[in-house]
């Protein structure tokens, strides 16, 4: 089974937001945010925005614009490598191992 969760998280081969990501990962979005948080990938701007740490930008969660009418704005996305550099971090978790 675990072999194809990790074939099923890597067919996937676009970035995807944190919802996203989360749900494949067998995760709630809010549990997800806070886990990003503690590892030092994401933090809260002034605005409350979900940002990338540098060391991780670009290399496992990827800034991409939007806009939509007349609204514009920034989104933080995991990339394939994020997910599976997560998929490596959280083998030892008690959710993962429940899958």
């Amino acid at each position: 089974p675990k072999v194809q969760y990790y074939d099923e998280l890597n067919s996937v081969g676009n970035d995807t937001n944190f919802r996203d990501t989360a749900k494949l990962l067998g995760m709630g979005q809010n549990e997800f945010i806070e886990y990003l948080t503690n590892i030092k990938w994401v933090y809260r701007n002034s605005k409350g925005q979900l940002l990338p740490y540098s060391d991780v930008n670009g290399k496992y969660l990827e800034m991409k614009e939007w806009t939509r009418n007349s609204t514009s704005g920034v989104q933080t996305l995991v990339k394939v490598e994020g997910k599976n550099k997560l998929l490596q971090l959280m083998k030892n978790l008690k959710w993962y191992a429940l899958q």
